[in-house]
């Protein structure tokens, strides 16, 4: 059997019309819905398209007879998320994953802010504020902006530890092979149908954007399989992950990049149901990080209570496109006076008659070094070294 191949120009064609005719639709005043409506029965009358389907009338997985695929992300441009034709019951996105964590804190102080959109998408004050609002926490903060933030980034996500992440980036359900998965966007932007990307588990988005001239850009975007597959050689200790990520936290996500991000580690994963404007997303965002920061706090504040004050303000669920920000994991986890584990060593030093001529209470360097000097010195023909370690949990 014959491969079909369709040149990378074919597609790229496709994909332009595409745009233009959402232009035009959006042009004479039509909604998202209708926009996705026109824009599916356009797709499926393409010589080159073998199937399209929609998820939530903004999310359009094209389907070409080559067998590749590109996810089509309408509105991008005003939200983050899809349109507020989207309806899923309120009760069912408050859901929770049941899993056991021992310990409210992080393990690690180190944090990353991840940006994909610092060049694109207003306000950088989120991030920066966030970045901020963690350095003055006494984290150790990586800000990963632009096209920093790509595949190779992500393949050894885990290995940096970082103990808080959060992610601003564009999201999106695209369906691969019947299932439907979120996907997290990551740059460079491209502008054209960029090629495989060599990597399990990464499929291809077309999303709004001012940074090319021609108004959208194609970009690779990383699903579950691509967290099993690459993000796997540490567990990420007990980490929190804040998602600015349209339908970062859908119910459809529990089975797939949730769960995975929790299997690998993550302590307490909190995102958006649907899609979140900037509007609400963006302070609810930054409100989050400042409840949680707060030294004063008595006691210290949980997610839970944050969740709860952006409730409050307002934020969640959001009026516009009835978003709601949810949290899966643990909702008492904590960031502020993170308890951290250190090892520590105790050393006793004994003559040959047993007595005790050295007792300390060092780090692994030290007793070492304290041990060592001991014999050199020659104040002793022979010593009993007795070295006892032990993990410790100590405050922050």
């Amino acid at each position: 059997m014959n491969e079909i191949k369709i040149e990378a120009s074919r597609k790229d064609r496709v994909i332009k019309d595409a745009y233009a005719k959402i232009s035009t639709l959006k042009k004479g005043g039509y909604d998202v819905k209708k926009q996705s409506t026109d824009l599916k029965k356009w797709l499926e009358e393409q010589d080159e398209v073998e199937e399209v389907s929609v998820y939530g009338d903004t999310d359009i997985t094209v389907k070409f007879k080559d067998k590749t695929q590109v996810g089509i992300l309408l509105d991008r441009k005003k939200i983050y998320g899809g349109s507020t034709e989207n309806s899923v019951n309120v009760d069912t996105n408050k859901r929770n994953l049941s899993r056991y964590v021992g310990d409210p804190y992080p393990v690690s102080t180190k944090a990353a802010v991840i940006d994909t959109l610092r060049d694109d998408w207003p306000p950088a004050s989120t991030p920066d504020n966030i970045n901020n609002l963690l350095e003055g926490a006494g984290y150790e903060v990586d800000y990963i902006k632009n096209d920093n933030a790509n595949l190779q980034f992500f393949t050894t996500f885990d290995d940096n530890e970082y103990g808080v992440v959060f992610i601003r980036s564009h999201g999106g359900i695209m369906n691969v092979g019947g299932d439907d998965k979120l996907h997290i966007m990551v740059r460079p932007f491209f502008s054209s149908f960029p090629p495989a990307s060599g990597y399990t588990g990464v499929g291809v988005f077309t999303v709004g954007t001012d940074v090319l001239p021609q108004g959208y850009a194609y970009t690779y975007a990383f699903n579950n399989q691509f967290v099993q597959q690459y993000m796997n050689n540490r567990h990420f200790p007990n980490s929190l992950f804040h998602l600015l990520v349209c339908h970062g936290a859908d119910p459809v996500a529990q089975d797939d990049m949730i769960k995975s991000f929790l299997d690998r580690g993550v302590g307490c994963y909190t995102g958006w149901t649907l899609n979140a404007s900037s509007t609400h997303g963006d302070p609810a965002a930054v409100q989050f990080f400042q409840v949680l920061c707060q030294s004063s706090a008595n006691p210290t504040n949980t997610v839970a209570n944050a969740i709860a004050q952006i409730n409050s303000a307002g934020h969640t669920p959001d009026p516009g496109t009835s978003a709601v920000l949810v949290a899966h994991g643990s909702s008492a986890m904590q960031i502020i006076n993170c308890q951290i584990i250190k090892e520590i060593s105790h050393i006793t030093i004994r003559n040959p008659k047993g007595e005790i001529v050295g007792r300390g209470f060092h780090d692994i360097l030290d007793a070492v070094e304290y041990g060592t000097n001991q014999i050199i010195g020659g104040k002793y023909s022979k010593l009993q070294i007795i070295h006892n370690v032990e993990l410790k949990k100590i405050q922050w």
